[in-house]
């Protein structure tokens, strides 16, 4: 880890962490200030945004980036991971790709692996701080025991740099190596893809084994309810799903009360139509998606893939983060053999 990284993680965790505490608006106002700082930036630094914004008839000293953003990004057409694939260079700030930048890769489930790069600052909120504080929000402790069962391949990654209360465990092995990985290490939360947690749990009932935890994250995948119902009652917790996208890291989580919150400081999340016009609130679209914090590739109204509606309400939790409907564009295929 760089030392810039290290620097801002320490320097934005109470900010981050505070956000949760403010009202609506001062949330709503710092992502408007985000948005049009952002936009100023890649109109005069990003070769591939700025003839987007050009040819939108905005350039970089317009006003109307300052005034409303919101409707200068509104007149940005939507990007797509082939597009920004064929930009080259020209999406990277600078027009250059810079070796100290982190950088994060798609898994390809959909098509070809996609990577994204995010400069140190962005790395720290969006890697960590984010999903630090909305784990925090559903009462994951510091001290706590953490199981990420990911797609690390067998054998490599077991324990996190200096953190021995995280483990990894592949879920490319047998689910019964899983489990016993599980048992062995004793978590007190888990964290992983709805499917491997549902198998793992199978076998757990299979046996009249237990593995008791006090959460279970999920993500990566699509949450069916009886696929929660069945790993809630496996691991005798509740289930918390996560949605995001490795381009774009987390978008929004879930809370105790049983809905997700937009983490609206750090992106800006759009339904729209099959023309790319935005929806109203309830109504289900394709998800696009701003990053509003990583100027080394930006992400602006990106696809995601995904399919889900914005919800106008506002959750008993007392956080105040807007929240998201249900996202019903995440399905995966599984074969059993």
């Amino acid at each position: 880890m760089s030392r810039s990284f290290l620097f801002w993680l320490a320097a934005d965790g109470p900010s981050s962490f505070g956000m949760l505490r403010q009202e609506p608006a001062w949330i709503a106002a710092v992502a408007r200030d985000r948005l049009s700082r952002l936009l100023f930036h890649v109109a005069r630094n990003n070769t591939f945004y700025g003839r987007r914004l050009q040819s939108a008839g905005i350039e970089w000293a317009d006003p109307v980036l300052q005034r409303e953003p919101y409707r200068a990004l509104a007149a940005l057409p939507l990007v797509s991971k082939a597009e920004l694939r064929r930009a080259g260079l020209k999406k990277f700030d600078g027009g250059r790709l810079n070796r100290e930048w982190y950088s994060s890769s798609s898994s390809g489930s959909t098509g070809e692996p996609f990577r994204v790069y995010y400069e140190a600052r962005a790395w720290a909120r969006l890697k960590y701080l984010i999903k630090l504080r909305a784990r925090a929000a559903c009462g994951v402790r510091v001290t706590d025991r953490i199981a990420l069962l990911d797609t690390t391949p067998p054998g490599q990654g077991s324990i996190l740099p200096s953190w021995e209360r995280w483990r990894r465990i592949s879920v490319f092995q047998p689910t019964a190596s899983l489990v016993t990985a599980l048992q062995t290490f004793r978590p007190d939360v888990v964290y992983g893809l709805p499917s491997a947690l549902q198998e793992a749990g199978r076998l757990l009932d299979s046996q009249g084994e237990k593995v008791r935890v006090r959460a279970v994250f999920t993500s990566g995948e699509l949450l069916q309810g009886g696929a929660r119902a069945e790993i809630s009652a496996a691991f005798h917790a509740p289930v918390y799903d996560v949605y995001g996208t490795s381009e774009t890291k987390e978008i929004a989580w879930e809370c105790p009360a049983g809905n997700r919150h937009i983490n609206s400081d750090v992106v800006h999340l759009e339904a729209v139509d099959d023309s790319g016009r935005i929806l109203p609130d309830g109504v289900e679209g394709d998800l696009v998606a701003t990053v509003l914090v990583n100027r080394a590739m930006p992400l602006l109204r990106y696809r995601t893939g995904d399919r889900g509606s914005l919800r106008a309400d506002r959750c008993s939790c007392g956080c105040p983060m807007p929240l998201l409907g249900l996202v019903t564009g995440r399905i995966s295929d599984v074969l059993v053999m």
